[in-house]
């Protein structure tokens, strides 16, 4: 698929075939996302979760804390709603992080690679027939950057999950659906 094709055409996915991506395509999206602009000398990692039972683990406890916690009542709903899952059902979740720093310079720098990264990874999962998108609600909601998460997930007990992707086949055809957002551009001549 051409660049700007792919550009263009890209919609976040909110819906998922329970369908196995295989392990060769998940090894070029996060290659994509490898090859992202770093700034500052950012060091990224990547970590790719296929665990199916770690996913419906982490989406239980999320919607257990949905309706114990003091939030509002639509998130309590969605978490009594049986067939709500925090990463949309999706079969892979790629989590971004980067070595912590306490330098608010580093953290932005950080920050910024893991975004640039992130849509390396989204339009490389388009241009092969996959889709996704991009959360950051389940990194907090589900605590992935608390130790254990990061045990669990072999994310580097150092580092700071920054970004999440969800990841797979979609149940939809988003092609043929307007793009969402307007041309906003001005210049400046």
């Amino acid at each position: 698929m051409e660049f700007f094709e792919t550009i263009a055409r890209h919609k976040s996915v909110h819906s998922f075939l329970a369908k196995k991506v295989p392990e060769e395509l998940l090894d070029k999206i996060t290659q994509a996302g490898n090859f992202a602009e770093r700034f500052e000398g950012s060091e990224l990692h990547f970590t790719v979760i296929t665990d199916r039972q770690l996913l419906d683990d982490y989406n239980e406890n999320g919607k257990r804390l949905l309706v114990e916690l003091p939030t509002s009542q639509v998130l309590k709903k969605r978490g009594l709603n049986s067939d709500y899952d925090f990463f949309d059902h999706a079969p892979v979740v790629i989590l971004i992080s980067a070595p912590h720093t306490d330098s608010k310079t580093g953290e932005r720098m950080n920050n910024a690679s893991a975004f640039c990264a992130a849509q390396n990874i989204l339009s490389a999962a388009d241009a092969l027939g996959l889709g996704g998108n991009l959360s950051l609600a389940v990194l907090t909601d589900l605590g992935f950057n608390m130790p254990a998460a990061k045990v669990r997930t072999g994310v580097d007990g150092n580092d700071d999950v920054l970004a999440a992707l969800f990841i797979g086949y979609p149940a939809e055809d988003c092609a043929d659906k307007p793009h969402p957002h307007p041309m906003n551009i001005r210049y400046c001549k």
